[in-house]
């Protein structure tokens, strides 16, 4: 019995302990919210005054632009109608000569955009061998030299057309020894054009193919180079001689 009285005394201690700590921490969270609430009203009558200082800046803005319109009004008014009427042509030249010089600024304007989109060529070349021989592996010129209109992309090594028109391009692929390699000039997903290489089986034995196509495009069309079928070589890229891709719009 008196067992039992021990610990029921000893689990009342510790419930009365854990009591005292929540109420404690209870305490010290209103403290810090009542904390918070006078900050925040401290800060609100900061705003307060700052909008009722606004408010009378705005008010005296108001007062002063509505003595400006009545000295200009009384201005005019005193003007001579014969100089009155030289004034308003005056005025009336103005607007004019602003609004044709407008039109020519925006003339010009859309006849350089016109005019750089007629003016489309690029060239890019591989600065590392292609070691894919999957099928329709898509070569990238990742080396770009010139890109007028930026319709080629190096990262993808596909040229979109920027503008419509008849385009020529031209390229050179060089294939590495012991092998073969076919690929397609591609317009759309279709077939355009085509080249291929094949070396013999000693050492230092490169191939060189080029062509060239000339193609009508509409904007947005894209031309890219992949492979036909599984090649048996790779495509070289790091030699003096340069894997390449380029093309220009002719009109």
């Amino acid at each position: 019995m008196f067992d039992l009285w021990i610990m029921f005394t000893v689990i009342r201690f510790v419930l009365t302990l854990n009591i005292e700590e929540e109420i404690s921490e209870i305490r010290m969270a209103v403290k810090q919210q009542q904390m918070e609430i006078r900050q925040l009203q401290s800060f609100n009558h900061i705003l307060i005054k700052e909008n009722h200082s606004f408010k009378t800046a705005i008010r005296q803005l108001e007062e002063d632009n509505l003595l400006m319109r009545k000295d200009i009004n009384l201005t005019i008014g005193s003007i001579p109608s014969t100089e009155h009427s030289e004034f308003k042509h005056d005025e009336s030249l103005k607007r004019k000569r602003n609004t044709t010089g407008e039109s020519s600024l925006q003339n010009s304007r859309r006849a350089a955009a016109v005019g750089s989109l007629d003016h489309v060529a690029f060239y890019a070349y591989m600065s590392k061998d292609d070691p894919s021989l999957q099928k329709h592996n898509q070569l990238v010129f990742d080396v770009v030299k010139i890109n007028i209109g930026n319709g080629y992309l190096n990262n993808t090594g596909v040229f979109v057309a920027p503008s419509s028109g008849t385009y020529v391009f031209a390229w050179t692929l060089y294939t590495g020894n012991h092998g073969a390699t076919y690929y397609d000039l591609m317009v759309n997903g279709e077939v355009y054009g085509s080249t291929s290489g094949e070396t013999d089986d000693v050492p230092g034995d490169f191939d060189s193919d080029s062509g060239t196509v000339v193609v009508s495009l509409n904007t947005g069309d894209n031309v890219y180079f992949r492979s036909v079928i599984q090649t048996t070589a790779f495509i070289l890229g790091k030699r003096s001689a340069k894997t390449s891709f380029s093309g220009w719009k002719l009109y």
